[in-house]
């Protein structure tokens, strides 16, 4: 507040890798700029009442970057969302990493997700990569912008998810 008087502006610093923390950060982030966020926290856990516990959970890698190849890794935003969609990711690093397309089609998860943005632009969907063929998974697109970041947006990407597991 004294730094925004004296011109000098605010800054609010908001990391995140857990999904789990966004409606703090909106509450956080309503608090310094004194505006009420109750409309953008009814919005999130609106969303999360809708999600509904799929019959098993379905196995899932999520691409980060065709090239290099990367897989999301357990801790991250992309994680915490597949997990609360009701997938589980399988690749077991604890950061995004990159691997080989060996590694992807020999694990043949339910899922492939892969995503197009800044970090992976204009990606050759799997089913179009040499010798992605014999994976069997669903593979599905997403909105680098709207999936992989720890923002209220996720929430509309992670229902999209989980509609795909539970119809």
């Amino acid at each position: 507040k004294e730094q925004e008087k004296r011109g000098g502006g605010g800054r609010y610093v908001y990391e995140s890798k857990n999904i789990a923390d966004i409606p703090g950060a909106v509450a956080g982030l309503g608090a310094l700029r004194e505006k009420d966020p109750e409309a953008l926290l009814s919005n999130i856990h609106e969303k999360a009442r809708q999600i509904k516990e799929p019959k098993e959970l379905s196995t899932v890698l999520s691409e980060v970057r065709s090239n290099p190849l990367s897989l999301a890794g357990q801790d991250t935003v992309v994680s915490s969302a597949l997990t609360r969609a009701g997938m589980t990711n399988i690749f077991e690093a604890s950061r995004s990493s990159s691997v080989s397309p060996e590694y992807v089609v020999s694990s043949d998860p339910d899922f492939y997700i892969y995503q197009e943005g800044p970090m992976n632009m204009n990606p050759v969907p799997p089913g179009k990569r040499a010798g992605w063929g014999r994976m069997g998974s669903c593979v599905i697109k997403v909105d680098e912008k709207l999936f992989s970041r720890a923002n209220t947006k996720i929430f509309d990407e992670i229902l999209k998810l989980n509609s795909a597991l539970v119809t």
